[in-house]
């Protein structure tokens, strides 16, 4: 199957493309967009895409935040491209700027906690204090302070805009109110932020006096070069929030991970010089406390990839036997047009019913045998995750319950068929036996006929079965998932186990190097704590 893979990270902003397999080509429009945010150029990705895999009709796998998946699967339906042509999967998902929010404060909280000699902890606080303990500002032009301000959010009103001659204004949303007594000034407003350069459309939102006409005044900011004014009833509107989401909050995480690893960076550089100097002493013990940590650290990205494992989607081989049972069930005498006469209707109306019960049957066998098949896969997939971290690498979990395909009952279709029927009169044929008719029958009543259509009867069984078979594969998804789940969780499970008996013993080793080496070696797991964190953030 053809595909292409999308990976986007708004917190790094690090985007990397797959066409096929292969990397973009060198003169490809996706190069000039790499280190920006997808949401600013995602109306393009259709486009992208379609000149790189020349056409559509393929499998594109995403991995990043919900909402840039939801913005993405936007995008292709806005360049009127169907989810038949292009059919997203959102393979892994990348936590919400709202779960790095927290989690930056959890880190922030643990450094509190345990403080460590290496870490400077005032002179940080004192460099990153406006990062951390500000808020996100909010501008309101010609407004008043709302009444239920959004924690975490400076509203500051503003008079004229001339007031904002010497402010930032980058990703700091806008609200422009309007009312009778600042129609025109408002207009005069827009147009001066407009031409400024640390502003841009997306943090432009508008506050219409319910005394105005709004459509009229919409229409007046969309002559002054606003594409899609975004008019809010309240401060704290959905639009709104989700602006300071998708910008100022995944700004803040994206500046506080770089303030993080200038700490983490410089602490690594010291230790590392440190360990240089330490290396003759108890070289043994430092050996097994190295070999330990290599082993710890694969483990613990096995771990990793289990806890965060891809999103489980539906396997291709069902869609594939969905779509050859539909194919089967538009093939059935799709060489001929009709069918003429009641007797020979009922025939043809079982003779169908019959080979659609054969149909449906191979279909579900070939399902139950698809499910198995992707069971398989399932193991096989996961024990190389876990073997690659080298350490009893027999280990297998205990298997969940994967049952079996609930079979189709398939209703009967026969009188539903018969009952498609289209009944007309004509005229007795001017033949041999249309004269003997005549001869015998002075009124020459017009002939009853009635004809079926191969074409309705066809449409008609998929509408009866299609549904069927659609719910079938989606529960066969859905047993797999909890199949996918549960072997994963095994081997998470096992893996956190072995963790915790590595971890022990080598503190145990640890604990038999000298009383300075025990503060390296202290300052070297502060470090590593830190670090991990610090890469959930980035990338969990």
């Amino acid at each position: 199957m053809v595909s292409a893979e999308l990976a986007h990270n708004p917190y790094l902003l690090i985007t990397e493309v797959r066409f096929n397999g292969k990397p973009p080509r060198i003169n490809s429009q996706i190069e000039k967009h790499r280190g920006k945010p997808l949401k600013d150029w995602v109306s393009l990705v259709p486009d992208i895409f379609y000149q790189e895999m020349n056409g559509y009709d393929f499998d594109l796998y995403f991995m990043g935040t919900k909402s840039d998946f939801n913005e993405v699967q936007e995008a292709f339906l806005a360049a009127g491209v169907s989810q038949k042509e292009v059919r997203l999967f959102h393979k892994r998902e990348l936590e919400d700027p709202e779960k790095k929010d927290l989690e930056i404060t959890a880190l922030l909280q643990w450094m509190q906690q345990h403080p460590n000699r290496k870490f400077d902890a005032e002179r940080f606080q004192e460099q990153t204090r406006e990062l951390f303990e500000g808020k996100y500002p909010y501008v309101i032009l010609h407004g008043s302070a709302p009444e239920n301000p959004m924690p975490s959010v400076c509203a500051e009103t503003i008079a004229a805009v001339q007031e904002l001659k010497d402010t930032v204004l980058n990703n700091t949303p806008i609200v422009l109110v309007i009312d009778k007594e600042n129609e025109q000034q408002a207009r005069e407003d827009l147009q001066i932020l407009m031409d400024r350069k640390d502003v841009r459309e997306e943090q432009l939102f508008f506050r219409i006096d319910a005394g105005l006409n709004s459509a009229q005044v919409k229409r007046v900011i969309s002559d002054l070069g606003i594409t899609s004014p975004q008019v809010i009833r309240h401060y704290e509107d959905d639009v709104v929030q989700t602006f300071l989401r998708n910008y100022p909050v995944t700004e803040y995480i994206r500046q506080s991970i770089l303030a993080f690893r200038g700490v983490t960076d410089q602490i690594e550089l010291v230790l590392s010089e440190e360990s240089k100097e330490r290396s003759q002493v108890n070289e043994d013990i430092h050996l097994q406390i190295t070999a330990l940590d290599r082993n710890i650290g694969f483990m613990k990205q096995a771990a990793e990839q289990f806890l965060h494992r891809d999103n489980y989607d539906t396997p291709q081989q069902f869609w594939n036997l969905y779509q050859e049972l539909e194919e089967k069930i538009q093939k059935w005498k799709n060489r001929r047009t009709k069918v003429v006469g009641e007797e020979e209707a009922e025939i043809a109306a079982q003779d169908y019913e019959r080979s659609l019960q054969k149909e449906i049957g191979r279909f579900g066998s070939a399902m139950a045998e698809a499910v198995q098949s992707a069971g398989r896969e399932i193991e096989e997939r996961f024990a190389q995750v876990y073997e690659w971290q080298g350490h009893d690498v027999t280990f297998r979990p205990s298997k969940p319950l994967l049952g079996e395909s609930p079979p189709i009952v398939m209703p009967s279709i026969t009188q539903e068929l018969l009952d498609l029927k289209e009944i007309s009169y004509t005229e007795p044929k001017n033949d041999f036996l249309g004269k003997l008719r005549k001869s015998g029958d002075k009124s020459s009543a017009p002939v009853r006929v009635v004809t079926y259509y191969y074409g309705f009867w066809r449409t008609k069984a998929a509408e009866c079965l299609l549904p069927r078979a659609e719910d079938l594969v989606k529960e066969c998804t859905e047993m797999l998932k909890s199949y996918y789940d549960g072997l994963s969780e095994g081997y998470h499970v096992h893996l956190e186990q072995m963790i915790t008996e590595k971890t022990a013993e080598r503190e145990r080793i640890a604990s038999q190097l000298s009383l300075e080496e025990q503060k390296h070696q202290e300052d070297r797991d502060w470090l590593t704590a830190v670090q991990e964190q610090l890469l959930q953030i980035e990338r969990g």
